[in-house]
This record gives C-alpha cells, sequence and structure tokens, in this order.
C-alpha cells in the first residue's frame, strides 16, 4: 500500500504485535498445519513455494509436503467477518488519506506560499512517522492530526501533523494486513476485499478533496476526515474491544507456546542474518520501495502537473480518484511495468488534459495489480522455515516492505518537488525540452525582454540571441518580444538591418511567436505611426482603443476566448486570465482568416492572439501572466515542429459578438517599501504615515503642513521598520496569487541609481521568481553621478527594463515636471521630462506616476471649488470631518514637502505629458487600516482617462470590495497588512469574487 497521508492508530490493533500473530501459524507442540479440519492446507502454501523459488531457498521434502499443525479454528463466521470489516474500514481509511493530498497539494502550496520543495516535506513528514510507528502508537494519534489539520494552521505544523499521523497508520497497516492474512478459507481473498476497499477509499477521498480544494476554507476537508477517522475508532473498539489477536482467534497465548516449542538451533542474530541475507526479502524491499515510490510520486503530483502543464482548473484533483483505482492478480506483474512505463510516456508527450487523466487511472489500475502481488509476498509465510516465521513476519511485515516503501514514498515524491523548484514540475516531462534545439530570442532593444528569458529558463529551455542576420538561418523556432510605438519597432529592425531576414525566416514556415509588438508589427500598419508601414503579413490595421467607457491603456488581466480547439499547441485556454498592457490593438473581425482568440474590453472585441500556419503571436504578454502564460510558451515550445510550421491544416473558427460585460479583471497589488536600514541591508519596510522606523519614546519626525518646507530627520535611535527580504516576499506574494508585484526604493535620491547594484540585484532576483507585472520606483530621473557623468531618465529607466521591470514609478520628479509645464506659455510640452523621454520610447503603458497627496482643510467654499470635497457629502469622511471641507494637495519627497498643486492638476498634467497609469497613495490614510480615501480616489479617476491604482488604507478584505465597486480603480495596492499577514492575499480575492468582481484565480 502506497504512503498513508493521514491515519488513525487503534488500541485494538495496536495490542497485535506482528511476532504474535506471527507465531499463531504453529503449532505449540505438533508439526501439523492449523485447520478448521484435520486436513487443511496453509492457504499460502502454494504461493510460498514459488516465493521459495524466487528467493533461491530450497526445502526438504518433509516441510515441502508437511506444514505444521495448528490448534482447531474457534472463532465463529460472524465475528471472523466483523472483524474483516472493521480490519476493511482501516484500509479504507488508509486509501482515503492516501489519495487526499494529491488533490489538495496546488491549494496547500498557494495557501502558505511555499515551493515545490518545501511542500515536499510532506510526504517526508508523513514517513517520518510512519518509520516511527513500531515505537510510538496511540488510539487518539489520527483525531489529534486531524483536528491540527482542519484550521490551517502554519506550515510548519501542517507537517508535524502529518507525522503524527504517519504514526497511526503504520501498524493499523501492517496489522490488518496480517490479521485477515491468517484467516482460514481463502484468506487471498479476503486480502483481495481488503485492498479494494483500500482502493474504494482512495477513490473518493479526491473527489471531495477536489471540492474542498475550490473553496476559500479548503482545510476544512480534514473536518470531513476526523468524522471518518473518529468512525473508525468506534468501529474497532466495538469489534475488538482492545483484545489481543489470540483472544480475538479464541487461540492460545502465542508468547507462552513459542516459549516451550523454540527448537530451532541458531541464535536470534543468526536468524536476523539469514533473513536479511535472503534474496526475495531483498527483492521485495528493493521493489516495493521503487514501486510505493513511484506510486506517491504520481498521485501526489499529477494534479500539480496537470494544473502547471495541461492548464486544468481546480477541478484536476478529480484524475486522482481515477489513479487509485486498483486492485489485481499478480501474473502479469512484468507486463504491467512495462505498459506503465508506455502510459506514463502517453502523460508526458501528450498534452490532452482528458487523455492524461485516462492515462493516469490505467496507470493506477496496473500498479494496484503490482501492489497486490507484494502484499500477498509480504504475507507468504513459506518463505522462510516455520522457526524463523514470527521474527521474519516482524521484520518484512513492519520493517523491510513497509519500512523500504515509505521511504520510497518520501524520497521519490521528495526528490520530484526539489527538482521541480529548480526546473518546473515539468521534470516529470522530459522529453519536450530535447525538441526545442535552434530557439532563438529576437531583440530590437526596448522593453523589458529579461522577463521572456526568465520564463524560458523557468521552463527548462536554453536559447540563442538573435546577434546578426546570419542568426535567422541557424533558428528552428522564434521569439519576438518587445513593447513599446510601433515606429520604434521598425526603425529599429531596419537600421540593425534585421526587419528584412525577419521577414524571409516567417516566408519560409518556421515557427515564429509575437508577443505584444511582436504581433502588432505584423500588421500592414497602425493608426499610432500612420507613415511607417508593418511587415504587411495580416492584411489590417492596428487602431487605438476608444476611450469612451474605459480607460487607456488596457492595463491588467483580462480573458482570451479562442475562436479554435487548438490549445494543445498555443496553450490558451479560456478559463485562464491573461495580462495585457496596450494602448493600440488590432480589432476583431469574424472573416480574418488570422484571428485565433479575442479579448473584450469594453465594449470592443480584440484579437488577444493570432495564428495561420508557422505563425502565432498573442498581444497578452504570456511571460508576465503567471502560471498561465508559462503554459503557453510551454505548449507551443513542446508541440512537434509538423504542428506549428507552414504546413499546419488550417482550423475551424467559431465567431464572437461583444458580451454585456467584459472579462477585465481588477488587480490586487503587493507593494513593498525597499530602503537601506541603519546597518546597510537592503529591507522592506512600511511607514505609518510615510514614517518607517519604530514608534520609539524620543525625537519624531515633524512635518510642517502649511509651510511646504521639509521635515526635520527622525532620531538615528529609531530603528527602520523591517519587514523581510525583498526577494523572498516578492516570490510568497507571486505564489499566494498578487497580480502585480510593486518595488519602491524609497531611499533612492541618496545616490544613482545606476550605481546602486545591490537594488538592481533585487529587482533582477525578483523578476526571475515572478512571472507577473513587476513595478520598480525610485530615483527615475535626470541625475549626475558621483564622477560627474549625466544620467538621463530614460536612461535610468531603461537599466530597470533590462533587469526585469515592466514598469517605472516616477514621484517627485513628476510634480516638478507638471509645474513646469504648467507655468510654460499655453502649457507647451517641451519633450524632455521623465514621462515623454520614456513614453516615446517604451509606450506611456511603460510609466507609472506616483503621487503622494494630503488633505488641507478650508473654511472658504470658493478656494478650488472645481475639486472640494464636502464633508456632509463625502462617502470615507470620518465622523469629525462631517462639517469640514477640504482640497488635496501633492507633495514630494515622501511627503515631506508640500506643493502649490493640487491632486487633481498632477493627474491630468500627469497624463498629459505620458503617464499611463497613476498610483494614487493618502498621506492621511497610509498606515491606518481604517480604508482607503474613496473621495479622493473617485476625484482623481473621474478626471483622467488613464488606469488608477488605489493605494493607502487598506485593513480588511473588504476594503478591496469597496474601493473597486464605488469608485471603478483599476487595480488596488496594499503593503503592511500584506507583510504583517494581517490580511492574506487569498482572503481578498475570495471576497471579490463573492462580490461578483472579476478576480484572476
Amino acid at each position: 500500500m502506497a504512503t498513508s497521508t493521514l491515519t488513525l492508530p487503534v488500541d485494538a490493533l495496536s495490542a497485535l504485535p506482528n511476532a504474535s500473530r506471527a507465531s499463531l501459524s504453529k503449532s505449540p507442540a505438533t508439526g501439523i498445519e492449523r485447520s478448521a479440519s484435520p486436513s487443511r492446507r496453509h492457504p499460502r502454501d502454494h504461493e510460498a513455494m514459488e516465493m521459495n523459488a524466487l528467493g533461491g531457498k530450497s526445502t526438504d521434502s518433509a516441510s515441502a509436503s508437511l506444514a505444521p499443525e495448528i490448534p482447531a479454528w474457534t472463532m465463529s463466521t460472524k465475528k471472523e467477518w466483523l472483524s474483516i470489516m472493521a480490519c476493511c474500514w482501516c484500509l479504507f481509511l488508509a486509501g482515503w488519506n492516501d489519495a487526499t493530498t494529491g488533490p489538495l497539494l496546488p491549494t496547500i502550496q498557494a495557501h502558505y506560499g511555499v515551493n515545490f520543495t518545501i511542500v515536499s516535506m510532506l510526504f517526508v513528514s508523513n514517513c517520518v512517522g510512519f518509520v516511527s510507528a513500531a515505537v510510538i502508537n496511540s488510539a487518539l494519534l489520527q483525531v489529534l492530526a486531524y483536528s491540527i489539520l482542519a484550521p490551517a494552521l502554519p506550515f510548519p505544523v501542517m507537517c508535524i501533523a502529518y507525522a503524527i499521523n504517519g504514526f497511526g497508520i503504520a501498524l493499523q497497516d501492517a496489522q490488518s494486513n496480517g490479521f485477515v492474512a491468517e484467516l482460514p478459507n481463502n484468506a487471498s481473498a479476503k486480502m483481495g476485499l481488503l485492498h479494494a476497499v483500500y482502493g474504494a477509499g482512495a477513490f473518493i477521498a479526491p473527489l471531495i478533496a477536489t471540492q474542498f480544494a475550490q473553496l476559500p476554507r479548503w482545510s476544512f476537508h480534514y473536518l470531513t476526515s476526523l468524522g471518518v477517522s473518529v468512525a473508525n475508532a468506534i468501529v474497532l473498539l466495538v469489534v475488538f474491544k482492545l483484545r489481543r489477536q489470540h483472544e480475538i482467534m479464541g487461540l492460545p497465548d502465542p508468547n507462552v507456546a513459542h516459549s516451550h516449542t523454540e527448537t530451532h538451533p541458531s541464535g536470534t542474530g543468526n536468524k536476523y542474518k539469514e533473513i536479511f541475507s535472503s534474496r526475495a526479502v531483498q527483492l521485495m524491499a528493493f521493489f516495493i520501495w521503487v514501486y510505493v515510490g513511484v506510486e506517491v510520486t504520481i498521485g501526489g503530483w499529477i494534479v500539480t502537473f496537470v494544473i502547471e502543464e495541461r492548464g486544468g482548473g481546480t477541478s484536476a484533483g478529480y484524475i486522482s480518484s481515477g489513479f487509485f483505482g486498483e486492485i489485481g492478480e499478480r501474473r502479469v506483474v512484468y507486463l504491467y511495468c512495462l505498459l506503465c512505463i508506455a502510459l506514463e510516456l502517453v502523460i508526458w508527450l501528450v498534452p490532452n488534459i482528458i487523455g492524461n487523466a485516462i492515462a493516469v487511472s490505467i496507470v493506477g489500475m496496473l500498479l494496484g495489480e503490482v501492489r497486490y502481488k507484494f502484499v500477498h509476498m509480504d504475507n507468504a509465510s513459506d518463505l522462510w522455515d516455520r522457526p524463523l516465521y514470527p521474527i521474519a513476519m516482524n521484520i518484512t511485515g513492519a520493517i523491510v516492505p513497509k519500512r523500504f516503501g515509505q521511504a520510497g514514498s518520501a524520497v521519490f515524491p521528495f526528490m520530484t518537488g526539489a527538482l521541480a523548484q529548480k526546473h518546473s514540475v515539468r521534470v516529470l516531462q522530459p522529453i519536450p525540452p530535447a525538441m526545442a534545439g535552434g530557439l532563438y530570442l529576437l531583440d530590437y532593444g526596448a522593453g523589458n525582454v529579461r522577463s521572456l528569458a526568465n520564463s524560458l529558463a523557468k521552463i527548462g529551455y536554453d536559447f540563442e540571441w538573435i546577434k546578426s542576420p546570419e542568426d535567422f538561418d541557424k533558428a528552428e523556432r522564434l521569439i519576438f518580444p518587445g513593447v513599446g510605438a510601433f515606429r520604434s519597432a521598425i526603425v529599429h529592425l531596419t537600421t540593425s538591418g534585421l526587419l528584412e531576414p525577419l521577414k524571409a525566416y516567417i516566408a519560409s514556415g518556421k515557427p515564429y511567436f509575437g508577443i505584444c509588438i511582436g504581433m502588432q508589427v505584423l500588421f500592414e500598419s497602425s493608426t499610432e505611426n500612420p507613415d511607417t508601414k508593418g511587415l504587411g503579413i495580416i492584411p489590417a490595421t492596428i487602431e487605438e482603443f476608444g476611450r469612451e467607457d474605459k480607460a487607456v491603456p488596457h492595463m491588467g488581466w483580462n480573458r482570451a476566448e479562442p475562436l479554435q480547439d487548438d490549445s494543445a499547441e498555443t496553450g490558451v485556454g479560456k478559463s485562464s486570465a491573461y495580462y495585457f498592457v496596450h494602448s493600440f490593438r488590432a480589432p476583431y473581425d469574424p472573416l480574418n482568416e488570422w484571428a485565433h482568440s479575442t479579448t473584450q474590453y469594453g465594449q470592443e472585441l480584440f484579437l488577444a492572439s493570432v495564428r495561420r500556419g508557422n505563425v502565432f503571436a498573442t498581444q497578452f504578454h504570456p511571460e508576465k501572466s503567471g502560471e498561465a502564460g508559462l503554459r503557453v510558451l510551454k505548449a507551443w515550445l513542446s508541440a512537434p515542429l509538423n504542428a506549428v510550421d507552414g504546413h499546419a491544416k488550417a482550423p475551424v473558427r467559431v465567431t464572437r459578438t461583444p458580451a454585456p460585460k467584459d472579462g477585465f479583471i481588477r488587480r490586487v497589488v503587493a507593494c513593498m517599501d525597499v530602503r537601506a536600514n541603519d546597518q546597510g541591508d537592503l529591507v522592506v519596510t512600511k511607514g505609518d504615515q510615510y514614517d518607517v522606523r519604530e514608534k520609539e519614546t524620543g525625537p519624531q519626525t515633524q512635518v510642517d503642513l502649511t509651510s511646504g518646507s521639509s521635515s526635520r530627520p527622525s532620531s538615528p535611535t529609531r530603528a527602520v521598520r523591517n519587514l523581510g527580504k525583498p526577494v523572498a516576499l516578492a516570490r510568497a506574494y507571486y505564489d499566494a496569487g498578487a497580480d502585480e508585484i510593486c518595488l519602491l526604493n524609497i531611499t533612492s535620491f541618496r545616490s544613482s541609481p545606476l550605481r546602486d547594484q545591490p537594488m538592481l540585484a533585487v529587482v533582477r532576483a525578483a523578476a526571475a521568481e515572478t512571472f507577473v507585472p513587476l513595478t520598480i520606483g525610485g530615483g527615475i530621473k535626470d541625475t549626475v553621478d558621483p564622477d560627474g557623468t549625466p544620467r538621463t531618465a530614460l536612461e535610468v529607466a531603461g537599466t530597470y527594463f533590462r533587469a526585469g521591470a515592466d514598469k517605472v514609478s516616477i514621484g517627485s520628479e513628476a510634480v516638478v515636471a507638471v509645474e513646469a509645464m504648467l507655468a510654460r506659455p499655453g502649457q507647451a510640452l517641451a519633450g524632455t521630462s521623465p514621462m515623454e523621454t520614456i513614453s516615446h520610447v517604451y509606450g506611456r503603458q511603460a510609466v507609472v506616476v506616483s503621487i503622494d497627496p494630503r488633505k488641507v482643510y478650508v473654511t472658504d467654499p470658493a478656494e478650488h471649488a472645481d475639486e472640494l470635497v464636502i464633508g456632509k457629502d463625502a462617502i470615507s469622511a470620518r465622523p469629525e470631518e462631517k462639517d469640514k471641507m477640504w482640497w488635496y494637495q501633492a507633495t514630494t519627497q515622501g511627503g515631506r514637502t508640500n506643493r502649490p498643486l493640487s491632486v487633481v492638476q498632477l493627474a491630468k498634467g500627469a497624463e498629459r505629458l505620458g503617464a499611463g497609469e497613476i498610483l494614487l497613495n493618502s498621506i492621511d490614510r497610509d498606515g491606518t487600516n481604517i480604508g482607503y480615501d474613496l473621495d479622493l480616489i473617485r476625484l482623481v479617476k473621474n478626471a483622467v482617462k488613464i488606469p488608477v491604482v488605489a493605494s493607502s488604507g487598506a485593513g480588511k478584505p473588504a476594503n478591496f470590495v469597496e474601493v473597486f465597486e464605488k469608485t471603478g480603480v483599476e487595480a488596488a495596492l496594499a503593503a503592511g497588512i500584506f507583510h504583517r499577514k494581517e490580511v492574506m492575499i487569498p482572503d481578498v480575492k475570495a471576497a471579490l469574487d463573492e462580490a461578483r468582481i472579476n478576480v484572476r484565480k
């Protein structure tokens, strides 16, 4: 039997040691076999003789023809079957537990934010408990373990609970098998029934666990398990009444009998030596080690494999039920092993969820044949001389196959988890990378291509960069990623001599994958730059989004609805969400044979992807679309060349029309303020109203709210608030489901960003660990290095993009630029501000302006009348503010300096200068946990046509629901509540989902 993940030991069976059970097979005084009738031969004698031959052990004619005599059987048929049914319930619970972890494993990972290696410790913990069970055993272990598991306590506690369950299941497993194996009258058939019930438990558990895995309170599945285990304890107590096995069977005490009849000439040490030197024992130990390891690895990781590699949803847990449909005969073990290998190749190489599920079910059935055979071998009493049988059964029944099996159940899944952490769970799929030879990436010199390189490394693919026109001839597959303006891409390709070779490569019929700008350049032209011609491969024009009913750019997550059934080659599934960031799109035309999938934003349908022959391209960014995006890359890379080259057949397409509501998803953003502490280490911190030092008695930061002067510095005796390491937190937030991650270097003004190697290293490391959008802020401005070298904001932004950032956030410099623009005649644009220079090269979607406003109360309603907030009409005013009026003043230097500029003026000016998004903070609400300033957010949202991210003040999931429902912002950001784990990202998403707000799951 495979590793038992969660079980309950019972004193009834704990009172039946293996040695005692084994000794019952011998008569205290005679050499005639035990039987209800004098002539009955032990039911396993025939198979035992077969196994003697397997073990290379001969028996003399007397022992081959005459088994030991055993006292007459006195247990009634009714009691026997009651005992069998009680043992069956034990095995049902064991099967239930074995099959529970697999369906819950992805949910456990997401809930605790642990990687593949760490989550694999569950298998190791269970093994530790199983191996230790011969020493520690209690009737309440499983009840205790389930009680620990149900409330989803911290992950280390969960590992301890798994170990406790392992303690309980070990003897219950061995003793149930041993008890039934010693019954008369066709014990083999009764063993088959016992393990069929185990299979039933393993079949039912995933059906229930999968349902719980889709619920916010997923750990309540263990309450169901608790009920099963309590019932198990009651049944065993009622049936066995804590009696020993010889008492149940009505036989003499075997320990007393054995002390008077031991005649074996060798000592105990020699007996152990003989047993362990048996080739049969060694073969069983090795085979059961490999078998149980393989079974638990497949059963435990198949759900994660299907979700990660095949695009399955949470319902993939049902596949485990098929896998655990197992029981059978023994004669075709080797054929079954070969069939299992062949079916595993089908699972690995055929990217089809239904096909994989069927194959897994058949593998489980075939492995069941193997397991049954070796359980049968485990209880074959004639493997050894009768005098050795008690010790042999104790060793082989409780140590060799069971313990070796449990060792395999820990080693194999843990190795899989550790390898998966480094190379993804695709380690179960070793062949496809060999099919991706000759993969090249085309970098035309703009945007974050590092993220794509990181994604390819994550899924285990090597690649080369296109460095010259000649490299196109070497490429077997080509990926062209990019962001930015249509004209910039074409100009760069032309000036570098790569435009015509790119056309020739695509015309050759070799596979091409374009991303974002890599898709748009395939078209004839773009209204963004009408005088610039594209590659002209797709006869259509790229057009700008309408702004009547939505913010532009289209920035965030959305659905892609396939028009054809080819997910095996492209990985695009309608149940997944992908990350978009663009202001121009390819309109959907039902007659366009290039149309592959569509996305709706507002009431506009546009092409999310195009495909024809060897060309496949997406408007969304798979490298920033989390696991769904990685599946798209893997599907295209692992597809056979003839499925993605110019010989691919034209598929059948469906037609789309706009739906009443689009699929746009509101983002939940995790933000980290990064700065050096007093020891020089980069740490994540969080301010309370922008004060990032711990609250202690002594001098405090003082801010003049009226003069606009800088604040006096904080006392150096107050330590910087340290909430963790940036990269580790970024990874944890990605695993927890954050839709975007923001890193703000809040002390960047003190040094040149280009010389801040620790911060750049943090960006590179975070980009390598997270596959969602990454925004970097701090120091995005024109500067001069200490050595006198001038650095432009564009140069700084480019450095961050090459390190792995997708967007840069500009703060104080945006205020300065807007003030300068407003002061010029006609508010003319100079083209020199950071927003203008960066957006010109990388597109406005790469530019975020971070605004830090604070309330200023007034008594004269004429002041700032067009943006004045009246307390009695406000929707988020505190009680003491109901009789007041206020406007919001812009600040710089993290709120330390007030500026003569309103928040509306700043937001509108930033939009005009090229900002693609507003990150709206609130000095008044920062760190208060009382909710977002809805009046401020609504004021800015109504003033601009670009996306707005709400920030500052969130304290509970309901605050996120409120800000989306009452202001219509595209995203909501939080920091401290996530760092301190006062609110978990999955809880926020559950609340949004319950409120029928689109979320990425």
